[in-house]
């Protein structure tokens, strides 16, 4: 008697694996490898993209660690009356304190 798997008879699914696994290896087997194309340096771009690769992460971390952070302080009492700047629209105005009843 066979062992029924999810309404398929067991050893049905050894089969379809086997031929997944024969199909996968068929069209790796046949593949052809990859040309290298010749360096070209007409078409090598910008060189200033070398300057962009290296400065990039630089100016990224002075972005997140310095500018953001300055960037939200200043829209907050005192910051932003000392520097006379407007408030963002996407930063919602600090709550106010509580008043106590006299």
């Amino acid at each position: 008697m066979r062992q029924r798997s999810r309404g398929r008879i067991a050893g049905q699914s050894w089969i379809r694996n086997l031929l997944a696994s024969g199909l996968l290896l068929a069209a790796v087997a046949g593949a052809s490898p990859a040309r290298a194309t010749e360096y070209d340096p007409k078409k090598a771009g910008n060189p200033l993209k070398i300057v962009y690769y290296a400065a990039y992460p630089a100016c990224l971390a002075i972005d997140w660690l310095i500018l953001r952070p300055a960037f939200f302080i200043g829209q907050y009492e005192p910051f932003h009356t000392l520097f006379g700047t407007t408030r963002h629209p996407e930063i919602p105005d600090p709550p106010a304190p509580e008043q106590s009843a006299p």
